[in-house]
């Protein structure tokens, strides 16, 4: 069954998790898909909107993105591919799109400040989230998955 967080919306771009995002984003492998369900409620309690945020749910999510994937004009396939090109962003896709296939959830939050970037991966950790990476306008950062706390407090 879908939930809200399952639909993108036909007049924005997708981001689907696997492919680098048009805008400053965090995206995290989720193992379970109600850890990724409660996890995108927390991201909305700690401040970030609902629209901000999206849950793809395995293999039926991998089947839409593909489904878009053939939507797409030759010259937005040749961008993407430029975009994804080199370093280990391919691998990272096969990881993200190897994640769906096996039932696992991926979650993706816009983060278009430095503050939103901690704040998301401070809620993802809470939910068990792996593979935590930030996009940034041309970077890829691998964020850990734990969250380091101040002693005595």
């Amino acid at each position: 069954m879908a939930n809200k967080h399952d639909n993108q919306h036909d007049d924005q771009p997708v981001m689907d998790g696997t492919t680098y995002p048009v805008d400053n984003a965090v995206v995290a492998e989720i193992d379970s898909y109600q850890e990724a369900d409660a996890a995108a409620k927390a991201l909305q309690q700690a401040g970030f909107a609902s629209d901000t945020i999206n849950v793809f749910k395995g293999p039926e999510a991998l089947a839409r993105i593909h489904e878009r994937e053939r939507e797409l004009s030759p010259w937005e396939r040749l961008w993407r591919k430029f975009r994804n090109f080199g370093g280990n962003e391919d691998i990272n896709q096969e990881n993200r799109m190897r994640a769906l296939a096996e039932g696992h959830a991926l979650i993706a939050v816009l983060t278009p400040h430095d503050e939103d970037v901690e704040r998301a991966h401070r809620v993802l950790v809470e939910y068990h989230a792996k593979l935590i990476r930030a996009f940034g306008n041309a970077t890829v950062t691998s964020l850990p998955s734990k969250v380091e706390t101040s002693a005595g407090g």
